[in-house]
């Protein structure tokens, strides 16, 4: 991968990225997977390159990707050996870092001296790289950067002006600095809402979570699951019963990485060394397998017209819509808000392939599980509380939504997300997907908020070129400019850190800031490794994004990397993935509040097995646990308790009017065998209590259930007979979670 690649400029890549591969084999026979093309740089296409292959190749031209291009070792071997060097990131002893400027001098920051010679420098990572964790975020490179929301946009940019100070007509004035923050920037302090107004310091893990927990959804989804439930021979789900189908969530994604059916039953009775939190103890595999399938938030439209109405995302939108009303009712936030964005991993159907499928589908390279449902959302930087979410649909619904128009997308995502908060004076962050003049002065007039953001590529009416071509002298120099556009008073800063950044904001003062801290470490000869922190100046501008800008990434990191593996259970209904999405936020934000409010020390892992044992207890339908397989009779024997006969198929109504059919004509009898109502498995036996066998001529009254087996591992009828006890009990003891006593041995979660 190469960087600064323009036109005219002679590049080189494997003909296989830049054939078909039968081309290839046609020109070398033996050797196409290693040949390379060569040839010129004639003009960008859209995010690509147009390449020009010499004559001699008759290859003609391709369009390729930059990462796939190399330096041609004929032309440019400064810019090739630059590249190296970027590509290695690798410093040497005296070498100094360059901060490059077009048409201007280059500037060179020396590093601090080596306590001996022949040591390799680097960060204080553990990968073997020079660049810290911070510093990638404050570089943001191309591998990390936000394209913008709308490219329309981003076009109209394209062309500003022959004077780099007046931008499509908006004339900046470079000043000395800007010391004075604006008046009515808010200061609201971040706190909890309790329903029961009681002290944040008497609540527990769970009580944070059910703060955050939305409950508005809940009736119509009960409704609604419970009539699939019902299609399916199932009994309907109640809502103790769905906190436990969380909880059982929970603490099956601490353990992403054994097989459900393991979480659930554990390994053989006899296995030494099974650590399976054996779920079943409190609820059938085989009944969580049937709320997952059957589980229902929305109706069908009725007409196209209603489907247009309620968008592509019908199907989960009550989730969306109670999350934002939850929030709006339960936490005040922080006076700095950051907007990003959010993925939902779906690697299933799409509406395109299935009618079930997916509406739609994202795909973006730069995220590491970059194929799925997107998330655009709002969080509070002092808590890191999620606020709002928004779900990206198609283009034809993003063009029917409020505020939309063309060349205005960004913005208007903005204002719908930032609506709640108009005229709090809230400070709020964003991306490069965000940030434009556009964007800053259209908070500040119709909504009352300020903003700072980072601009890349919507560089309309910004003095982008003119700050990014600035002679910065020293490493951490800034620049500072104003302007008036719309009635509203912005300023620009640029900063020339290792790449120069360019700010637009509507607060904020060059006064100096806080510097930042590069972490860094060398490896001297004698074996030792030192480690040492570079300081870079900063303005109180720079300061002020890049401290809340990583807000919902670290909100994401929890959620997906760091302990919390719901989203990593597969399921084949993209309806499900975005409810375990939707579990992990509520978590995550459970997790953080209580966090920031309660206890500092927290552990993640530890909190989720408080919240996970709380839904336990509360979802238990009767007070005690459900019988596990280490404590069930041996031999496959049931309860004496239960009244459920197991019976030989060939004793069913059914079979025996068959048989006698087939004896009055001289035929062989038939096999008898259904499909098990618990794992769909073939079987000759079913329950005599629970079939009905009124009409002969039909199968469908028969509840056919497998015996119990060693040799198969099936515990079919033991599931039947704990989960036909379980309605038989929830029907005839109404009593709630309060007043029936916890189990007496802890769960092991």
């Amino acid at each position: 991968m190469v960087s600064g690649v323009t036109v005219g400029k002679r590049v080189k890549a494997l003909a296989t990225k830049a054939k078909s591969e039968g081309w290839c084999k046609g020109k070398w026979p033996r050797t196409w997977k290693a040949e390379f093309l060569t040839g010129t740089v004639v003009e960008k296409v859209e995010r690509n390159w147009r390449v020009e292959w010499d004559p001699g190749f008759g290859a003609g031209s391709s369009v390729i990707f930059a990462r796939h291009l190399e330096w041609a070792v004929d032309d440019h071997t400064g810019d090739a050996a630059a590249s190296m060097s970027m590509s290695t990131s690798v410093s040497s002893a005296a070498a100094s870092r360059p901060i490059t400027d077009p048409g201007r001098q280059q500037i060179s920051m020396p590093d601090p001296p080596r306590a001996s010679t022949g040591s390799a420098a680097g960060s204080s990572d553990a990968t073997p790289t020079n660049t810290s964790d911070d510093e990638l975020d404050e570089d943001d490179g191309p591998n990390i950067d936000n394209p913008p929301f709308d490219d329309t946009e981003a076009a109209a940019a394209a062309d500003p002006g022959s004077d780099p100070l007046k931008p499509h007509g908006t004339k900046w004035t470079r000043v000395q600095g800007i010391p004075i923050q604006p008046q009515n920037m808010s200061s609201t302090r971040a706190k909890l809402i309790w329903p029961d107004h009681g002290q944040t310091s008497h609540k527990g893990p769970l009580e944070f979570f059910m703060l955050f927990f939305p409950t508005s959804f809940l009736e119509r989804t009960l409704e609604l699951t419970s009539v699939e439930l019902a299609g399916a021979g199932r009994r309907p789900i109640s809502e103790n019963e769905l906190y436990l189908y969380v909880g059982l969530m929970l603490v099956a994604s601490l353990f992403s990485s054994m097989p459900l059916e393991e979480v659930f039953r554990g390994v053989d009775d006899g296995y030494t060394f099974d650590v399976s939190p054996r779920l079943d103890q409190f609820m059938p595999f085989t009944r969580f397998k049937y709320i997952g399938k059957c589980m229902k938030f929305a109706t069908p439209s009725d007409s196209p017209a209603d489907r247009e109405r309620r968008g592509d995302f019908w199907a989960i939108q009550p989730l969306i819509d109670s999350f934002n009303a939850c929030r709006r009712a339960v936490f005040v936030p922080g006076p700095k808000l950051v907007v990003g964005e959010s993925f939902c991993p779906w690697c299933g159907r799409d509406e395109k392939h299935h009618v079930k499928g997916c509406p739609h589908v994202q795909k973006e390279k730069r995220k590491p599980m970059g194929v799925g449902m997107e998330l655009k959302n709002v969080a509070c930087v002092t808590v890191g509380v999620l606020l709002c979410l928004e779900i990206v649909a198609s283009t034809d619904e993003m063009h029917h939504r409020e505020h939309w128009k063309p060349q205005y997308a960004s913005t208007a995502l903005m204002l719908r997300l930032l609506a709640p908060f108009a005229g709090s004076g809230r400070v709020v962050l964003g991306g490069s997907a965000f940030a434009s003049v556009q964007t800053a002065t259209a908070l500040f007039k119709l909504l009352g908020l300020f903003f700072i953001g980072i601009v890349k590529s919507c560089t309309r009416w910004f003095p982008f070129k003119w700050t990014q071509e600035y002679n910065y002298r020293h490493r951490g120099d800034h620049v500072a400019l104003t302007a008036t556009h719309d009635g509203v008073d912005v300023r620009a800063v640029g900063w020339g850190d290792k790449k120069v950044k360019s700010f637009i904001a509507t607060c904020g003062t060059t006064l100096q800031g806080t510097p930042h801290e590069k972490r860094r470490w060398r490896n001297d000869n004698d074996g030792t490794t030192q480690y040492f922190t570079r300081e870079v100046p900063r303005p109180n501008i720079v300061e002020e994004y890049y401290d809340g800008a990583q807000t919902i990434d670290v909100h994401n990191h929890i959620r997906r990397g760091a302990g919390l593996g719901l989203e990593m259970r597969p399921t084949n209904r993209w309806e499900m993935r975005f409810f375990q999405t939707f579990v992990g936020m509520i978590e995550v934000d459970a997790y953080l509040a209580f966090k920031y409010f309660r206890d500092p020390n927290a552990v993640h892992r530890t909190f989720i097995k408080a919240v996970a044992w709380g839904l336990i207890q509360k979802g238990l339908a009767v007070g005690q646990r459900r019988q596990s397989r280490s404590t069930r009779p041996s031999g496959g024997q049931r309860s004496p308790a239960s009244n459920h006969t197991l019976k030989s198929l060939s004793n069913s109504r059914y079979y025996v009017r068959r048989s006698n059919a087939a004896v009055a004509q001289n035929k062989s009898a038939p096999i008898p065998a259904l499909l098990c109502r618990i794992c769909h498995n073939r079987t000759s036996y079913f329950c005599l209590q629970c079939s009905d066998q009124t009409d002969n001529t039909k199968s469908r009254g028969i509840h056919a259930v497998c015996a119990p087996s060693r040799r198969h591992g099936r515990t079919c009828f033991e599931d039947h007979i704990s989960d036909a006890n379980v309605v038989c009990a929830s029907s005839s003891d109404q009593a709630t979670v309060e007043e029936t006593p916890p189990p007496r041995a802890r769960a092991r979660v």
